[in-house]
């Protein structure tokens, strides 16, 4: 313990003196007092919410009371995805483990009146969380999970690593566009995405019909550019109307990503700029060149399902799930990209389908949100979640990487967790000795 205090710059040791360093102690407090602030501020507008809802008043207590609560739960659920990681053992449903802590939280403390509102609170916080809240869940449940593997696992560290190398993870077009399109605002960004996925082991994984839609992107981005070449103004200005036209973020990753190399280089033509995207300048880019150079450029290999593979009868209702999606959100494009994002959908779950041991280690990651409600919808048929966003997948990956998620900070937790789980392994050791010792003195007295 001390060897990592010392690696991490809060002690010195040298021979038998250890001194602390005072300024990253005070700044590793300020940093976990601004947490607690942060979680109470949210569990204040979580019962203001519930409250409201229920047409009940705040009483004295009632966050307090909330806190303890949300703690146990996220304490259990720390441990039950440390459990999942290490020994393979499947978490229990949420819903129902937050129903216990409450029941017993309140049947402890005669607050049986205020159970329903504190199980909806806490729900409410545990699945729904803001944007602004989602970070705190995150890194509570974080140090939960870190704490929990080293209590269960000393070596979880080694077992983390084994672990990673199993996924297989499937990335959509709208990741794998801006990857390869240099210059590009968000390029650097998805390429450290792909890069750090790819060196904790992990398989990077495209279906065929997503290569598809980036070779649309590319045919897109060719006839741009050799429209704009025959302009009477400069490729900068006619690109810059481009991207005010669409607004930044907006229109072809390729168009945007050559304006900002020439911003940086004048003299670049398109045919050089495209060598560098694709590894070629052939105007008549065939798809398997695409291939070739996702596979090159980012070391993702394409996933071809093979035609009977794919049963129509099930890829329809899902086809007609995202087209009602995307038009409800004004994102209708065009009612191939459905078929292709449901044939994705579909082909994932059938690989967790066809290898039972990855049924929790294959992934999807898209910008897509609406993907989320199509899971809602899709759950009877399609039961386990299937997708994160890039930013979720930076935090599962910090969750799993021993270098980034800085475990050696969480060590406080531990002892707290020791004692949380033998006060509660050894009260379920009293209940199954007094129901023994029942069972034996109803035999004795029948």
């Amino acid at each position: 313990m001390l060897l990592r205090s010392s690696e991490a710059g809060f002690l010195k040791i040298q021979g038998r003196d250890v001194t602390a360093n005072k300024d990253k102690l005070t700044f590793l407090k300020e940093q976990a007092l601004k947490l607690e602030r942060a979680q109470g501020d949210w569990a204040d507008r979580a019962l203001i919410e519930q409250t409201d809802a229920l047409h009940l008043e705040i009483e004295t207590g009632d966050r307090s009371n909330l806190t303890q609560i949300v703690e146990k739960v996220l304490l259990e659920m720390g441990r039950q995805v440390a459990e999942l990681f290490l020994f393979n053992r499947p978490p229990r449903d949420e819903s129902a483990r937050i129903d216990e802590a409450v029941a017993g939280f309140c049947g402890e403390r005669n607050l049986g009146p205020r159970q329903d509102l504190y199980k909806k609170t806490v729900k409410r916080m545990m699945f729904e969380p803001s944007e602004q809240d989602e970070d705190i869940l995150f890194k509570k449940l974080q140090a939960y999970f870190i704490s929990s593997a080293y209590v269960l696992d000393p070596t979880s560290e080694k077992l983390l690593s084994q672990y990673a190398r199993d996924h297989w993870v499937y990335f959509d077009s709208s990741i794998i566009l801006p990857a390869l399109a240099v210059g590009h605002p968000s390029h650097q960004v998805y390429k450290r995405l792909l890069s750090r996925t790819q060196a904790l082991g992990m398989r990077l994984r495209v279906i065929r019909e997503m290569v598809n839609e980036v070779w649309a992107n590319v045919r897109i981005a060719l006839k741009a550019f050799k429209e704009f070449s025959e302009a009477s103004v400069s490729m900068v200005d006619v690109l810059e109307g481009y991207v005010a036209m669409y607004g930044a973020g907006n229109g072809n990753v390729f168009v945007e990503g050559m304006l900002n190399r020439l911003r940086l280089d004048p003299s670049l033509t398109t045919e050089a700029y495209l060598s560098e995207v694709l590894g070629t300048s052939d105007p008549n880019l065939k798809e398997e060149q695409i291939v070739r150079a996702i596979s090159d450029g980012l070391a993702i290999e394409c996933d071809s399902p093979k035609p009977d593979e794919i049963e129509p009868s099930k890829l329809e209702p899902i086809v007609s799930s995202i087209e009602h999606l995307r038009k409800q959100a004004n994102r209708f494009k065009t009612k191939r990209l459905c078929e292709h994002e449901a044939r994705q959908f579909y082909l994932i779950h059938l690989r967790r389908s066809q290898n039972p041991q990855l049924m929790t280690k294959i992934w999807f990651v898209t910008t897509d949100r609406f993907l989320v409600e199509l899971q809602k919808l899709e759950r009877e048929t399609y039961p386990l979640p299937v997708s994160y966003t890039p930013r979720n997948w930076f935090q599962y990956l910090d969750l799993i990487d021993t270098e980034s998620r800085g475990s050696r900070h969480f060590s406080r937790l531990r002892p707290r967790c020791v004692s949380e789980w033998s006060a509660g392994n050894l009260a379920s050791t009293q209940s199954k000795q007094s129901s023994a010792s029942n069972e034996r003195c109803s035999t004795k007295g029948s």
